[in-house]
């Protein structure tokens, strides 16, 4: 009976921890609008790369379709306010027109701005688990260490996904210009679009691939993905994840079960002259 009431509730836990988790992903990926498109580029040659300025001219070039394109660009530097280190917030560098794309709030300041990337200034925007928690309340103003540099906070972000740690509220954005510079490396590998609606996401796609396609003269060098794919990437991840975990919890209803077969068995098979009597 312990087996068969472990298995129970094992399986009762991972259905609803999966479902809770799988939930706030989707959440999280919602939240950067249903007319988002993703750009990776894979290729590390030189002689044939992307410049973000080709990209930018792309959606100027369709209007009719694309909205507004950023560099997206993870750094490895380290973050410090004062004397204490924080590894777990994520530093990006971005351009002035993610806030669009990313469809994020202004609390406080102002956002990035097209000299601050031209000019690498050492700015920068937080998200509110940086401002309130890292940072006390009302960051604008005060100065961050990242990667070794000192960094003014120009603007703080409205509380988006619950304001915690690892959320994309602990999150801090700079000049994608000073990104690149801080990995020691010219190369963006990630474009976040907008398409001007979810009914020409297909059309943005295209384009973009068409784009990188001139480029790079290789399907193998990037990859281009909408919302609608990651949201369906997601959907098959997870039935996949729930149905492995679900097997295992399944092992113990299983010992559980042959366990009690076992023993009524025994009892009976014991007991045989005195039940036929």
């Amino acid at each position: 009976m312990l087996g068969i009431i472990i298995g129970v509730g094992a399986v009762i836990t991972i259905i609803s921890l999966g479902d809770g988790l799988y939930g706030y992903i989707k959440d999280q990926f919602q939240s950067m609008g249903s007319n988002l498109v993703v750009a990776q580029v894979f290729s590390q040659s030189t002689a044939r790369s992307v410049a973000p300025e080709q990209l930018y001219q792309l959606v100027e070039d369709n209007p009719d379709t694309l909205q507004a394109v950023s560099p997206y660009v993870p750094t490895s530097g380290s973050l410090k306010f004062g004397t204490e280190s924080y590894n777990y917030t994520s530093v990006v560098g971005v351009a002035e027109t993610y806030l669009q794309i990313s469809a994020s709030t202004l609390a406080d300041g102002r956002y990035l701005q097209y000299l601050d990337v031209q000019n690498l200034n050492n700015v920068c925007i937080v998200g509110s688990y940086v401002a309130n928690t890292v940072m006390g309340g009302n960051p604008v103003g005060k100065t961050l260490k990242i990667g070794g540099y000192n960094y003014t906070v120009v603007g703080e972000l409205k509380e988006k996904a619950g304001s915690y740690q690892g959320s994309e509220d602990d999150y801090v954005y700079i000049p994608y210009t000073n990104a690149t510079r801080m990995n020691k490396s010219s190369m963006v590998m990630g474009y976040y679009f907008s398409a001007i609606d979810d009914t020409v996401m297909d059309r943005a796609q295209w384009l973009i691939e068409q784009k990188l396609l001139s480029v790079y003269q290789d399907e193998n060098a990037y990859y281009v993905m909408n919302m609608a794919q990651i949201l369906s990437m997601m959907d098959t991840v997870n039935g996949m994840t729930m149905t492995i975990l679900i097997a295992i919890a399944g092992i113990s209803l299983m010992v559980g079960g042959i366990g009690i077969m076992n023993i009524m068995l025994v009892t009976v098979t014991e007991r045989t002259r005195e039940i036929g009597i």
